[in-house]
């Protein structure tokens, strides 16, 4: 046998990888999220992420006006799956499954698919489970988001008219609490500002409480969707 007809990129293939360069790729990635998440809170997940992309594309318009909220226990889920794959790549798990998808690019590309599918179908349910409920990288972001500066307001001016509590697609806003949003679960995506009725709806950088359940601010002489008026 030929131990050279297992790896990847066997030398007759011609191609040379650099590990150290795809490495650092990666790791710029990843401070780069962490800086943005740091600064401006959840904008990965409501502005880059592919699959988030695809999923808000994918909504189902009866599922969107039904308005379905599961508990805000479910969002804990994500929280649990990011915990076991921090754990299992302590143990060392994680590289074996990676070098697994390496070479069997055909199996991994129907993983890929069948998990892209049931993502999809999960937004029968309400939209954006996965987003809510399931994503470890959201949930990693959504750690970082809750001592984020940037921060949604509600200004005095708020008439209560509830739009924006169904135009959010993360199912952040909670009427019961002044229509505040959770800094962990707010995407950025701007929907309520665009939904709002009254201007009332804005963000703005501020000091956060830190790992705050549920931050927001409420003010009446400060930037926001419509300006001061």
């Amino acid at each position: 046998d030929n131990p050279t007809s297992e790896r990847p990129f066997p030398p007759e293939s011609g191609v040379r990888p650099n590990p150290p360069m795809l490495m650092a790729r990666r790791r710029w990635v990843f401070r780069s999220t962490a800086i943005l998440t740091l600064v401006l809170g959840r904008v990965w997940c409501g502005w880059v992420c592919p699959l988030g992309t695809v999923l808000y594309w994918t909504r189902f318009k009866g599922v969107t006006e039904r308005g379905v909220r599961l508990s805000n226990r479910w969002r804990t889920v994500k929280y649990v799956l990011l915990s076991l794959i921090l754990a299992a790549a302590l143990l060392g798990l994680v590289r074996p499954a990676a070098d697994w998808m390496g070479k069997n690019p055909a199996a991994s590309g129907i993983v890929i698919i069948l998990v892209l599918a049931a993502s999809v179908g999960l937004n029968l349910i309400t939209d954006l489970f996965w987003c809510r409920y399931l994503c470890p990288l959201g949930g990693a972001v959504a750690l970082l988001s809750k001592i984020a500066p940037m921060r949604r307001i509600v200004r005095v001016r708020c008439n209560h008219c509830s739009v924006c509590v169904g135009a959010c697609p993360m199912g952040a806003i909670d009427p019961r609490r002044g229509f505040v949003s959770d800094p962990g679960e707010c995407t950025v995506c701007i929907d309520c500002l665009t939904s709002c009725t009254s201007s009332s709806n804005g963000f703005q950088f501020s000091r956060p409480e830190l790992f705050a359940h549920r931050h927001s601010a409420v003010e009446s002489g400060q930037a926001t969707s419509g300006g001061p008026r």
